[in-house]
């Protein structure tokens, strides 16, 4: 008879807590010079910048288990797929930076299609796809010349497949360009970019240094 249990992933054995925070640390994209990654620019520039400018947060168990679920059905899904985690690189026009992101697969299909796989624990409340995760795939697509793309959401239960149009891509690369330029110029003046408050920043390690920055922040000067 079970008299108690303990909830948490702090309780797993030690072995597989290693295997996590070492899947999770070899996973990583590392930007090279004059490189940002897709999600880099269309996530957060504020905590693009601190990512780049500030320690590291302490690298644990809970913050890396999302991206361990991830790397799970990336390693067993993608390589089914002849066209698999190809890496997409656009040069930017205004200043001198490489965009680059990484697709999922492209399925055998006729017409093909070119699809981005996310993990998501609570999938129920997901009715459309994320907004970010839609500029991502498009990208992708238009630098592929696939004119079709789709977003599979999945976790241990269920799966949400989500088809894609790809469309007219300028305002996206427009888009994406001005973000570039914005988080390029925040490094080369150390000026940190403005709040982008979204549901993803209770979730974010930079939670108190950026609430710090924020009361800081002198107001704005009044007319007398």
């Amino acid at each position: 008879m079970v008299a108690k249990f303990f909830e948490g992933l702090e309780y797993l054995p030690r072995e597989i807590k290693d295997e996590i925070i070492r899947t999770c640390s070899g996973n990583g994209y590392h930007e090279k010079p004059n490189t940002y990654s897709l999600t880099t620019v269309l996530g957060c520039l504020r905590q693009a910048f601190y990512q780049k400018t500030l320690p590291r947060p302490p690298v644990t168990v809970q913050n890396c288990y999302a991206m361990y679920r991830g790397v799970l059905f990336d390693e067993k899904w993608t390589r089914l797929f002849r066209h698999n985690q190809v890496r997409c690189t656009y040069r930017c026009r205004s200043i001198p930076v490489t965009i680059s992101g990484k697709y999922d697969f492209i399925t055998s299909t006729d017409p093909p299609v070119l699809t981005d796989l996310k993990t998501r624990e609570k999938l129920e409340e997901l009715v459309s796809p994320i907004v970010s995760h839609i500029k991502q795939v498009r990208f992708y697509a238009y630098c592929n010349s696939i004119h079709h793309a789709q977003l599979i959401y999945v976790n241990l239960q269920t799966c949400k497949v989500f088809p894609v149009e790809v469309g007219n891509v300028q305002p996206l690369l427009d888009e994406i360009e001005e973000r570039a330029y914005r988080l390029y110029m925040a490094f080369l003046t150390n000026t940190v970019p403005p709040v982008e408050e979204s549901g993803l920043c209770s979730y974010c390690s930079y939670q108190t240094v950026c609430s710090k920055q924020q009361i800081e922040k002198p107001a704005p000067e009044t007319s007398p």
